[in-house]
C-alpha cells in the first residue's frame, strides 16, 4: 500500500485535473509500414481517479515491432521514475495499482491480435517509455527528454568456406535530464556490448574505430547524451548486413526548449567514392541530391526518356552554390536509358528550368516493373553535367551516379501512386532524406 500511496501522491503533484496527451512514433516496422504512432492520454478526474488510455495508438504492424504490453507497465514505469530518488523505497506491485483504469485497444500496436510478429518489441518499448516521459513534460513537470532505441546489427555470410552470423549492439545517447546532461552510450539499460577482442577473435571482422560520437546529443541547457561511432571492415567472401535503426525520420525530441538529438545512420564504404548511406527501410525513395525542395507537382517527364505524356508527381530540388552537387540514385534499379538534352542556362530555382535548361535524364527500371526518372539540370552558374554510369548498370539506393557544377536542380519523377513525404521549403540530404514511399504494384485481377 505504501508504494501505491506514494505513486498516487506523485501523480496528483504532476498531473492537474484534466486530460494530458502525448504522441511519439516508430519510424518503420522494417516492412515498409510507418511511421507508427504511440498515442497516450492520461486523465485525472475531479474525484482523483487516474485513467491511462492507449486506445488511439496505431493498429498492429505487419513487421515485428508489435509489443504485447502488460497493463501493469504504465504504473510500474511511473513508479520507477517517481520513486527513483528514494533509496528507502523498493518499487513493487503497488506502482501497477496506482492507476484506476488502463485502456488498451485490441488489434493495436500495443495489444496485437494473434498472429503478430513481436521480435523487435524492445524498440517499441523504448518509445513507450519516451512517450510516458512526454506525458510528464506536457503536464508541466520536468522529465528526461527522449532517446532512441539501442541499435542492433546482424552480419551473416561465409568466410573461409564456413558460415557465420554476427549479432552486435550499439549504445545510444539518453535524453537530457531536468538537472543534468544525458548519459552517453547506453546499451538498453545496463548491458555491456561485445569487446573488440571478442569480435575479432570469433568473426571475420576488424573493428577500425569505436568512439563516442561527439556533439550528437540534442543541445540545450543540459545536452542530450552522445551516441557512438563503430566502424567495421568485413573480411568475408560474401555477407549480408541488416541494421535495426530507429528515430531517424522522427528524431528523439527535446524538452524544456532543448532541441532534438542527432539521428543514426549506417554508411557503407565510408570515405570512398562509392560511399552510400543505407535507406532507413525498404521500398522508399531517398533524395537524389542535397538542396531545397522548391516544387512538388504533377509534370510530364522529359520526352527524350519515352515515358509517355501522362503527368507524374515531380519533386524538384534546387542546389545552391553552397550545396554538395553529387547526385545519388533515389532507389535501387537498373539504368534503362540515359538521355542528354541541350538547352538554356536559366536560374535553376525557376520551374521553367525543368523544361528549358540543359539536362541529363536517367530512367531507372525497378524490380517490380515500375519506372522512375531522375534528371540532372544545369543552372545559371552550372555549365557542366557529369553522368558517371552507363545504360544497363545496376544502382543501389543512395549510390553516386553523377555531379553537376555548380548551382543547379535535380528533378525526381515518381511512379504512379507514390505520395511525397517531403514539403516545399524542406532541406534534403542526398541519399538520406526519405522523399516518398514506393506504392505497391497492383496484383492482376
Amino acid at each position: 500500500m505504501r508504494t501505491e500511496t506514494l505513486v498516487r501522491q506523485r501523480l496528483r503533484e504532476t498531473f492537474p485535473v484534466g486530460t494530458h496527451r502525448f504522441t511519439d512514433a516508430i519510424d518503420s516496422d522494417g516492412h515498409g509500414t510507418g511511421p507508427l504512432h504511440i498515442r497516450f492520454a492520461l486523465t485525472r478526474t475531479p474525484d482523483d481517479r487516474f485513467i491511462f488510455d492507449a486506445s488511439e495508438t496505431d493498429d498492429q504492424a505487419p513487421g515485428p515491432v508489435n509489443y504485447l504490453m502488460n497493463r501493469d507497465v504504465p504504473g510500474t514505469a511511473f513508479a520507477l521514475y517517481f520513486l527513483g530518488g528514494d533509496p528507502s523505497q523498493v518499487v513493487n506491485a503497488g506502482g501497477a495499482r496506482a492507476f484506476d483504469e488502463i485502456i488498451l485497444r485490441e488489434g493495436s500496436l500495443l495489444r496485437p491480435r494473434f498472429p503478430a510478429p513481436l521480435g523487435m518489441r524492445g524498440m517499441t518499448m523504448m518509445r513507450v517509455l519516451a512517450t510516458l516521459n512526454g506525458l510528464i513534460n506536457v503536464a508541466g513537470t520536468p522529465a528526461p527528454a527522449a532517446h532512441a532505441a539501442y541499435v542492433i546489427l546482424l552480419i551473416r555470410g561465409t568466410a573461409d568456406g564456413k558460415p557465420f552470423l554476427l549479432s552486435d549492439g550499439l549504445g545510444v545517447g539518453y535524453g537530457a535530464r531536468p538537472d543534468a546532461d544525458g548519459i552517453d552510450s547506453v546499451y538498453f539499460v545496463a548491458q555491456e556490448i561485445y569487446p573488440v577482442e571478442f569480435l575479432e577473435l570469433g568473426y571475420p571482422v576488424v573493428l577500425n574505430a569505436y568512439s563516442v560520437h561527439r556533439d550528437s546529443g540534442g543541445p540545450g541547457r543540459f545536452r542530450g547524451g552522445c551516441g557512438v561511432v563503430r566502424e567495421y571492415t568485413i573480411l568475408a567472401e560474401q555477407s549480408v548486413l541488416a541494421v535495426r535503426i530507429d528515430s531517424v525520420v522522427n528524431p528523439p525530441w527535446g524538452a524544456a526548449g532543448g532541441l532534438s538529438g542527432g539521428v543514426a545512420r549506417a554508411v557503407v564504404n565510408p570515405g570512398r567514392p562509392d560511399e552510400r548511406v543505407l535507406p532507413p527501410r525498404e521500398n522508399v525513395f531517398v533524395a537524389p541530391a542535397d538542396g531545397l525542395v522548391v516544387s512538388i507537382e504533377p509534370a510530364v517527364p522529359p520526352a527524350e526518356l519515352g515515358m509517355g505524356e501522362t503527368p507524374r508527381m515531380r519533386v524538384a530540388i534546387f542546389l545552391s552554390v553552397l550545396d554538395v552537387h553529387v547526385n545519388r540514385a533515389p532507389i535501387g534499379g537498373v539504368v534503362r536509358k540515359i538521355a542528354y538534352h541541350a538547352g538554356k542556362f536559366l536560374s535553376a530555382a525557376e520551374d521553367k528550368a525543368s523544361e528549358e535548361n540543359e539536362r541529363n535524364a536517367l530512367l531507372l527500371a525497378l524490380p517490380g516493373g515500375q519506372e522512375v526518372a531522375v534528371v540532372q539540370i544545369a543552372g545559371l552558374i552550372a555549365r557542366r553535367i557529369l553522368c558517371e554510369v552507363a545504360e544497363g548498370q545496376t544502382l543501389k539506393a543512395g549510390e553516386r551516379f553523377g555531379i553537376i557544377r555548380f548551382g543547379s536542380r535535380t528533378d525526381l519523377y515518381l511512379p504512379e501512386g507514390c505520395v511525397p513525404l517531403v514539403a516545399v521549403g524542406q532541406r534534403t540530404i542526398g541519399g538520406e532524406t526519405v522523399i516518398a514511399e514506393l506504392a505497391p504494384v497492383p496484383l492482376p485481377v
